[in-house]
């Protein structure tokens, strides 16, 4: 029921108003409800779960007709204030969300002994005198000191919320937010000296308080148009000017309180129960004022890269630019480091100094009061730098660069741009582009320069806080000046379409090749020509091309132009071509295909030359008629002269091409001026991609008709699979396989051996944590993304049948694999894209099989559109069309729907464009203005909540205006015209529980689940969240469709417990008390007895050393923060868990880039043991695995690394039992 409160103080706040009625609450027994202040004056309403507590409570202080006051009357201030039960009934999904609550509370109190607020509320809010930040430094004494660059006096207070620890100073109103999971270490000092000293991993997010009047002249100094909204705060990259120079590198914080008797209790605060927080340390230390300024430091630093070692190579200076940039050395430091890597240079040359120096970013510890002085002493940094000198050498004996055995591979330089600072990485492999491959000897002078926040995900919409000095004064500044690393100076040089959408972009410096000076504008202009293209969007879109990842190139010359298939001014070829067969069979050639079945179709960039004046688009032959339907005939022309074209899209096999033909479409053509003849390979149908149903596919699905039980069923098969998996070593490793987890480094191939040999992998605690952490990635795909396997199902790319034969509502789909053979889909099926958000997103076709001379009959792997009818297929389906979309077949007759939805028809919507050429300063506005209003997310989480909310689903209004506008947003990055978010539907704080986060992951030892529900509120109010009262977070109410029911039935936390539980009862430790790969050195010792191999032991001990750079490498450069790596099992296994233990996008595409990685490394470590120098099988393989095998069981890796590394064990294991098994093979 809902109350309504009358007469309330008009300057009490609803914080104010909540206390207040707290207690009375609580005494009927309520302690479920939501208060809202009204924008009425005076007014407010409470909404309680419980409708006869909801009675009781008016009873008591309600006014009962006929009376004049309450039984009870409640005073506020002196105020009388009057209660009634509302004239309105409460909103629906509210009540249900205080009853998820009162649920939740209940089933805590049984779980767990509540030993919260016994003695009252905690306090969290404590003044403190002064703030400081700096390093952790040592006096000469060695005893640790806080080295301070920067105070600042203004009293202020520390308030410890829930998630974020948040200072306020004042005046002028200034904040500072500190999410606890970016605190490192905590040190306090005593009651006569009251601190709190924290080490971050990255910069605090930090605010000025503003008024409308200031953010209308931020808006007016930066030339934007559009009118400010009204925002509390802004967030600002520091607090103060001398604060904006340091505080990038320094990170460390110091607090003073101002009463000495409230440091018991922050400590007690912080020693407390917060699973969030790291230990605390009582230490109390001093504070030291630096010999140098900060700024003064890195100016030297900076002058003595740019001019005195500007002879040093760059990514020699590059690395100790990152040295600083990254935190792990004070500028000072690093530069008494550049005499000895001059000497190593000129001794051993640019390779191995950078090695040696990327080596000891993993040996350099947190400085502070748990590392000791000497381990920063110079002469001690010296020592390491020579010691990792002598183990490259070693190593380069017979490792080569990465670039030489990969051709589409080139190593990059990367950087993250925060509000904070400018963070160095790499480099890292990249997949080349047309640009890295034309300058394939100049890949250091381009820049892959992301803009990110501090924990490196993009910029979060915040409704109390404008970005306005975000966007549009840090990160324009940057796009529009220079990022100068090492002395040179990067500059804005262009972006691809996916590139834009993980706000990332390219910069490159200017280098003279040729004889000829190559900059941001003339590399652009060699490019092509796009001074024709008014929109800046579509401008950089084309742009864009020849920054798309593609692995290798080949010539064709001749290549011919023919016209859409066009009908009722619908492209039905929209973005397709063809090839003969000597064409393809050339691709396959040049990427050395070996496997017996080779892919009929690739996704390609291309340029070559065309007529001049050349402008599509074709003209239609209807002189030739089949069956009544009007075709087109095929007019091609050669293309020559003058003009050059630059095309992208789908090609496929047409086996009555003759000769060496490329045809292209003019949808595929999208600007001119390329001097390239080449095609380059995007992608290609080398198989049939597995087919997922996501949360959106589902819910369309159930709105159309599919019963509940056929996803609840396919989820419970999924999931009794994935709790078979640690049953038995098959089950693990046919697991393992199946999802491409561990391949690299054969882990599915060494648990089945291990097996074999009686050792089972349940064991092992490492193997044991690797498999769990990949079945714990499943089961929270499963439960939060909802992401079914359907094995009766396929996703495939898409094509245009070029022969007519298929009717409309036709599709000829094809598979086929080395196992399970050629397989033609026929009967009905369902076929859908993603993102499916409009109902008609969702059709069912007819699939049919070709005419025995078909040419379609020459292809495979992919599903094939008729190009008849008044609408192509492709378009009806989330707006897709054949320049590379990939396409869901569902051929499981459970989930073909009832009946379809007619499919969206959104009108296409011409680009924003300008009166004149587009120039870079035109491009870098629309990265901002993309950055900004990229709302796509924001949609889709709001479509989702509508669907479950909306009595119709997904077929509601206000559900089809929402697809319609995410199909807007979709476009922006091509449109350059963003959704106008005043049109979005007016939406509530409830949310179904499926949205809610999952607890966190923490992988130690062993792998936990936190214990606290992120979905749940705690038992106190979080003081931090009460600043912004109007500002409450979502509510989770049980959603009572399909998607809430998916979603309960996995209970991960129980799931998990037993899924551990059972391993460590498959795994009872061994009789001997020895350990598995203790026992596993046993029987490889035995087997190959008497053979020689302690003299290969130092080449072991070299490949273990590199094996283990390449990982912390990785884990390194993958991780969200430049002080906190990835752990090791994460990386083995080849997937990123994230904060709360379900990855977002950006994550998941990490993921990719980190397995594909570690993939190449582990690869080339087991060719180091197998094979010679010439890449030829070694005849010393068995020898040098078991010597390998031997080193690993030794130690267990970078002694810097507290946990210890300890996969290498594990890869050398399986090499060397390969090997032994190939060793008795020859035998035999």
């Amino acid at each position: 029921m809902e109350v309504f409160i009358r007469n309330t103080p008009d300057r009490a706040s609803e914080e104010d108003l909540n206390k207040f009625f707290r207690s009375y609450l609580a005494q009927c027994e309520i302690n479920s409800y939501y208060f809202r202040k009204l924008k009425s004056r005076g007014c407010a309403t409470i909404t309680i779960a419980d409708e006869v507590k909801g009675r009781t409570f008016l009873n008591h202080h309600g006014k009962a007709p006929g009376l004049s006051k309450a039984k009870i009357q409640l005073k506020l201030w002196g105020r009388e204030i009057y209660c009634s039960a509302s004239h309105r009934p409460p909103e629906k999904y509210l009540v249900q969300s205080l009853q998820k609550e009162a649920a939740d509370k209940l089933q805590k109190s049984k779980s767990k002994k509540s030993t919260l607020n016994q003695t009252g509320q905690t306090q969290r809010q404590f003044q403190f005198a002064s703030l400081s930040c700096g390093l952790w430094s040592y006096n000469k004494s060695g005893d640790v000191v806080f080295e301070e660059y920067f105070r600042d006096d203004r009293r202020g207070t520390v308030m410890f919320g829930t998630k974020t620890m948040t200072l306020l100073l004042d005046p002028p109103m200034c904040r500072v937010d500190i999410p606890y999971p970016s605190v490192e270490s905590v040190t306090t000092g005593t009651r006569f000296s009251p601190t709190i000293t924290l080490l971050l991993t990255e910069a605090p997010r930090m605010f000025d308080h503003i008024n409308n009047g200031d953010l209308t002249s931020s808006f007016s100094s930066l030339n934007i148009q559009t009118r400010p909204r009204a925002f509390k705060r802004k967030r600002v990259t520091s607090i103060s000017s001398v604060h904006a120079s340091i505080v990038n590198s320094c990170y460390v914080y110091r607090l003073s309180l101002t009463e000495p008797t409230h440091f018991s209790h922050v400590h007690n605060l912080l020693t407390g129960h917060r699973e969030m927080m790291p230990p605390t340390k009582s230490w109390p230390t001093k504070t030291a004022l630096p010999h140098v300024p900060f700024s003064d430091g890195l100016s030297q630093m900076n002058s003595a890269l740019a001019t005195t070692y500007i002879s040093l190579p760059f990514g020699i200076r590059f690395q100790v630019q990152k040295l600083v940039q990254n935190t792990y050395l004070p500028p000072t430091k690093a530069v008494l480091l550049l005499p000895e890597l001059a000497q190593m240079f000129y001794r051993s040359g640019e390779t191995i100094t950078v090695n040696a120096v990327r080596k000891l970013f993993h040996q350099i510890p947190f400085a502070g009061p748990n590392t000791e002085a000497s381990q920063f002493g110079i002469d001690v940094l010296k020592d390491l730098l020579r010691d990792n000198e002598e183990a490259c050498k070693r190593e380069s004996s017979y490792k080569q660069n990465l670039t030489e055995i990969h051709d589409h591979i080139a190593l990059v330089h990367t950087a993250k741009v925060t509000p904070a600072g400018i963070y160095l990485h790499g480099p890292e492999a990249e997949t080349k582009n047309r640009v890295l491959r034309t300058y394939r000897d100049f890949t250091d002078y381009f820049l892959r320069v992301s803009f990110l926040d501090e924990d490196y995900e993009p910029i979060r919409f915040d409704r109390h806080a404008s970005l306005v000095d975000i966007f549009h004064a840090r990160f324009k500044r940057v796009l529009e000046g220079a990022i100068t690393i090492a002395g040179r100076p990067f500059e804005f040089l262009g972006f691809s379409h996916s590139s834009l959408r993980s706000q990332t972009c390219w910069f490159m410096a200017p280098f003279t090749y040729n004889g000829e000076l190559h900059y941001a504008r003339s590399v652009i202009a060699k490019l092509g020509d796009f001074s024709q293209i008014r929109s800046p969007a579509k401008c950089a879109a084309r742009i864009g091309q020849a920054f798309s990842e593609t692995f290798s190139t080949i010539h064709v010359p001749n290549v011919q132009e023919i016209p859409d298939v066009r009908r009722f001014n619908r492209v039905f070829s929209d973005g397709v071509g063809t090839i003969s067969t000597s064409v393809l069979q050339r691709i396959w050639k040049e990427y050395a295909l070996s496997r017996e079945l080779k892919p009929t179709l690739f996704q390609i960039r291309y340029a070559d030359s065309s007529p001049a004046g050349w402008e599509g688009p074709f003209e239609r032959d209807t002189s030739k008629r089949n069956s009544s339907h009007t075709i087109l005939y095929i007019q091609s022309r050669v293309l020559t002269g003058s003009v050059k074209l630059g095309a992208k899209g789908m090609i496929s096999l047409d086996n009555r091409l003759d000769g060496d033909v490329l045809n292209l479409r003019g949808s595929m053509i999208k600007f001119k001026g390329s001097p390239a003849q080449d095609i380059e390979i995007c992608g290609a149908a080398f198989r049939p991609l597995p087919l997922y149903l996501n949360r959106q596919t589902i819910k369309i699905l159930e709105d159309l008709g599919v019963e509940d039980e056929v996803f609840l069923e396919l989820q419970k098969d999924a999931v009794e699979k994935l709790r078979c998996t640690t049953l038995s070593p098959i089950n693990a490793a046919s697991f393992l396989e199946r999802n491409s987890f561990g391949k690299a480094a054969q882990l599915p191939w060494l648990i089945k051996k291990l097996d074999s040999i009686k050792f089972p992998f349940q064991e092992d605690p490492f193997l044991r944590q690797a498999i769990e952490l990949a079945v714990l990635f499943q089961l929270r795909e499963l439960k939060h993304r909802s992401r079914i396997l359907v094995e009766e199902g396929y996703t495939l790319y898409g094509i245009m049948d070029e022969t007519n034969f298929l009717e409309e509502g036709e599709i000829f789909c094809v598979t086929e694999t080395e196992k399970d053979g050629r397989f033609v889909i026929l009967g009905n099926v369902t076929i859908t894209r993603a993102p499916a958000l409009h109902p008609g997103d969702i059709q069912v076709v007819t699939a049919v099989e070709a005419p025995a001379d078909s040419p379609l009959n020459a292809l495979h792997n992919c599903v094939v559109f008729s190009q008849r009818g008044r609408r192509d297929l492709p378009s009806q389906l989330s707006g897709g069309d054949l320049d590379g979309d990939l396409y869901n077949i569902i051929v499981h007759p459970g989930l073909r729907p009832e009946r379809t939805h007619e499919p969206a028809d959104y009108p296409i919507v011409p680009p924003f464009e300008i009166a004149g050429t587009v120039e870079r300063r035109d491009m870098t506005d629309f990265f901002i203005r993309f950055m900004e209003n990229d709302q796509l997310g924001r949609i889709a989480m709001l479509h989702q909540t509508f669907a479950d909310q909306k009595e119709k689903g997904t077929l509601d209004p206000d559900c089809i205006d929402l697809a319609n506008m995410h199909s807007t947003a979709v476009d922006f990055s091509k449109s350059g015209i963003p959704v106008d978010m005043t049109k979005l539907p007016k939406n509530n704080i409830c949310r179904p529980d499926f949205m809610a986060t999952g607890p966190r992951v923490k992988i130690e030892k062993d792998i936990n689940l936190d214990a606290t529900d992120p979905s749940r509120d705690d038992d106190e109010e979080d003081v931090v969240s009460a600043l912004d009262p109007d500002g409450k977070g979502y509510r989770y109410y049980e959603s009572k469709k399909v998607l809430g029911k998916l979603y309960r039935a996995i209970d991960e936390r129980s799931f998990f417990a037993e899924l551990q539980e059972q391993s460590k009862m498959l795994g009872r430790a061994d009789q001997s008390g020895k350990t598995t790969m203790e026992r596993l050195w046993d029987y490889v010792q035995k087997e190959i007895r008497p053979m020689q191999w302690r003299h290969l032991e130092e080449s072991a001990r070299d490949i273990k050393e590199m094996y283990e750079d390449f990982l912390m490498n990785t884990m390194s450069d993958f991780s969200s923060s430049p002080l906190r790596r990835l752990s090791e099992v994460e990386v083995f296994v080849g997937t990123i868990i994230g904060k709360n233990g379900m990855p977002n996008k950006r994550l998941r595409e990490s993921s990719t880039g980190m397995k594909d990685q570690f993939d190449r490394d582990v690869a080339f470590v087991v060719d180091c043991i197998t094979k010679d120098g010439k890449g030829l099988p070694d005849m010393k393989s068995l020898e040098r695995s078991v010597a390998c095998l031997s080193v690993a069981m030794e130690g267990e890796g970078h002694a810097s690394n507290a946990a210890g590394l300890r996969s290498f064990k594990y890869v050398a294991a399986a090499v060397c039992l390969k090997e032994i098994e190939r060793f008795q093979g020859w035998y035999t």
